[in-house]
């Protein structure tokens, strides 16, 4: 898979828009399957289970699969639920959001700044959660 870097120096290079047609079907099934994929990567090199993602990430084990199989799409939330039930770092967390194409976590939101933290403290998907209601934001649905 070509990097976001490359892609954007190609894009800019487009002239026609025949180059911008071969960008966009280069583009075809990445979105699709992308973060999919990333979990998949990630459970594999740090020899986690779906079951224990779906059991730490309180998520049934049926929808981990579908996520990683490219049927399901999750959103922000869940996918943010996902990287406190691997123990992700922030930086695999942030990648995870674009891959996904969701907003990243922005130091500057409330709730956002709480993740941050839960991320950064390798909180539990449950920590978490009362850390935000303890501030009186929403929790990871």
């Amino acid at each position: 898979m070509e990097d976001t870097g490359s892609l954007l120096n190609r894009l800019n290079k487009a002239k026609r828009h025949s180059d911008l047609e071969s960008h966009i079907d280069s583009l075809d099934g990445v979105a699709s399957k992308g973060y999919g994929s990333y979990l998949q990567k990630y459970l594999g090199e740090h020899d986690m289970s779906v079951a224990d993602l779906s059991k730490r990430a309180l998520m049934d084990r049926s929808y981990c699969y579908q996520i990683i199989r490219g049927e399901k799409h999750p959103g922000r939330d869940k996918i943010i639920a996902i990287a406190l039930a691997c123990g992700m770092s922030l930086e695999e967390t942030q990648r995870g959001l674009e891959i996904a194409s969701e907003g990243i976590l922005y130091s500057r939101s409330r709730r956002d700044s709480i993740l941050i933290f839960a991320v950064n403290n390798k909180m539990s998907v449950v920590t978490a959660n009362a850390l935000l209601e303890q501030y009186k934001e929403t929790a990871l649905s």
